[in-house]
C-alpha cells in the first residue's frame, strides 16, 4: 500500500483533532496521552511522527483551558516550565491538582 503525502495529511488531521482541547468526546484528547510514541526508536520515521505529536499535543494543551489535561501533559513533560505554569494557572485556588503542579515547578525551573 503506497502511502503519499494525501496519507499523511489525512493522518495529521486526524491527529490535530485527536488532541483539540475542545473536542467533546470523551475518548479523544490529551488525557489518552501516555508518552511519547516509542521514545526508545531512533528510525527517523518515528522520529519525525514523535516530534509531531509531541508538537500537536503541547500546542493543543497550551491553547486549551481544560486544566486536567495539562495537568496530565506535565507529567510527560519534567522540564516544560510553559507548560508546568499553565497546568498552575488553570485550576481554580483550592483545587487539589494545583499542589503537585506547585511542587513540581521549581525543580523544571533548574532543569
Amino acid at each position: 500500500m503506497a502511502h503519499g503525502r494525501g496519507a499523511h495529511s489525512h493522518a495529521a488531521a486526524s491527529l490535530s483533532r485527536a488532541v483539540a482541547p475542545t473536542t467533546e468526546r470523551d475518548d479523544l484528547g490529551p488525557h489518552r496521552y501516555r508518552g511519547p510514541l516509542l521514545p526508545r526508536s531512533e528510525a527517523p520515521g518515528i522520529v519525525r511522527r514523535r516530534e509531531y505529536i509531541d508538537a500537536v499535543l503541547r500546542t493543543a494543551v497550551l491553547s486549551g483551558s481544560r486544566p486536567e489535561h495539562a495537568c496530565l501533559v506535565r507529567r510527560h513533560r519534567p522540564d516544560d516550565i510553559e507548560i508546568h505554569e499553565h497546568a498552575l494557572r488553570l485550576p481554580a485556588p483550592g483545587d487539589s491538582r494545583r499542589a503537585p503542579v506547585t511542587a513540581r515547578l521549581p525543580t523544571a525551573l533548574t532543569i
